[in-house]
């Protein structure tokens, strides 16, 4: 018999059949099955292996024959390449069980067992938690590349052009997870629209160091880490988190950053991942200057923490740089802690004539010296080194602000 819509749909069980296939004369191994006095439901029969299975399509009454054809030859095809189309099928059922919230939970357990940075878990927690929660109840799979577009057009309204760009980049991440778990196929965020983030450039020019240091010359405990970050170009975690206990070093005139791995070894705290980005240890010299001001931070009550309140290390960095910033006014533009870092690098080379490899360990950078086959070897840290071009840095910031207060006082 030679199916059509109608002759498919008025095809009844011949009586006294509990089990009765009629089959398609112009597509082989394509029919509509009868059992047990139910309504009719499209099948195939394939081969693969040697041996004969079947594979239901769905209810006559319910699938239009052209549809049921399609998958027909969709599934004999899978078929003749060697996949099993019941395997297919059921994978694909599964996949499509997966909603997108359910597995953001997950990802970012991946992440923080990689001992990755805070700010690095904490920037994939906003864009997958809460700038793409409409996503969340769909499945993974369903989700399509438009919906993500429109997800990241709206970050770009409401949260700027590099917040969208980030978004992006981490739920294309976030996709490539799942299908590395054989849980999708494909990635829908490919072919979104980048936003490429712009690399910051900022170095501050030496009069700008110097108001910033006047603008800080209280005992106020924001003002001594604003110091300590210009004078150890250390990260600004490093040093509102520093430990007094198992950090803080004044009698070497170092402080030792330990990883998270090495401090777990040791049964120690390892909440503040992120104090060495390339996960080594990392011996920082402080100059005369630096342990000058550590010297007198009084020993905190209840907290093995140099700063801060209560039982943690600082925090209320943005509302504290509003002030420092209305307090230099004009005098210093736009500007961020990090760029003392990015200014250090500069400076200690132009104006300290520090080599800049020397100026890489300083900083915790994986530089030209340790690069290739040499960072397998080379574990070397340069302490005499760092001491050497961190106390000239040092003395070369006095000089610019003395220079300043003899121009004052005359």
């Amino acid at each position: 018999m030679k199916f059509n819509q109608n002759n498919a749909r008025a095809l009844k069980c011949p009586e006294g059949k509990s089990d009765h296939t009629e089959w398609d004369e112009d597509m082989p191994g394509f029919g509509i099955r009868f059992r047990n006095g139910k309504p009719g439901v499209y099948v195939i029969r394939y081969s693969l292996n040697g041996h004969q299975s079947r594979l239901a399509l769905g209810r006559v009454s319910q699938v239009n024959l052209v549809d049921a054809q399609k998958k027909a030859k969709q599934h004999f095809g899978e078929a003749a390449s060697g996949q099993d189309p019941a395997l297919q099928r059921a994978t694909a059922s599964s996949k499509g069980k997966v909603k997108f919230g359910d597995k953001v939970g997950a990802y970012i357990k991946t992440l923080e067992e990689a001992d990755l940075s805070p700010g690095y878990i904490s920037d994939h927690r906003r864009n997958l938690e809460r700038y793409m929660k409409e996503l969340h109840r769909f499945s993974a799979s369903e989700v399509t590349r438009a919906q993500i577009a429109e997800q990241l057009d709206a970050i770009e309204e409401e949260h700027g052009f590099r917040q969208a760009g980030l978004a992006r980049a981490q739920v294309h991440k976030f996709y490539n997870w799942l299908i590395s778990k054989g849980l999708l196929d494909i990635n829908p965020a490919s072919g979104t629209e980048k936003r490429a983030s712009v690399r910051r450039e900022r170095v501050l020019d030496p009069a700008e160091l110097v108001e910033i240091w006047h603008a800080t010359g209280s005992d106020d405990e924001f003002d001594r880490i604003v110091r300590l970050l210009i004078l150890t170009a250390a990260r600004k975690t490093q040093i509102g988190s520093l430990n007094r206990k198992t950090e803080l070093k004044l009698s070497k005139g170092l402080l030792d950053f330990v990883p998270p791995h090495v401090r777990a070894e040791r049964g120690q705290d390892t909440s503040d991942r992120g104090k060495t980005k390339n996960k080594e240890r990392f011996w920082l010299a402080l100059s005369t200057q630096a342990k000058a001001i550590l010297e007198k931070v009084p020993t905190r009550i209840g907290s093995d923490f140099v700063f801060g309140e209560g039982e943690g290390g600082f925090s209320g960095w943005s509302k504290c740089k509003e002030r420092l910033d209305e307090k230099l006014g004009d005098a210093v533009d736009a500007w961020t802690f990090h760029d003392f870092r990015r200014t250090f690098d500069s400076l200690v080379v132009d104006e300290c004539k520090v080599a800049p490899w020397i100026s890489d360990v300083c900083l915790n950078h994986v530089g030209e010296h340790r690069k290739g086959v040499k960072r397998t070897y080379n574990h070397a840290q340069y302490v005499d080194e760092k001491r050497i071009a961190m106390q000239a840095w040092a003395d070369y910031i006095d000089t610019l602000v003395t220079a300043k207060e003899l121009k004052i006082a005359a």
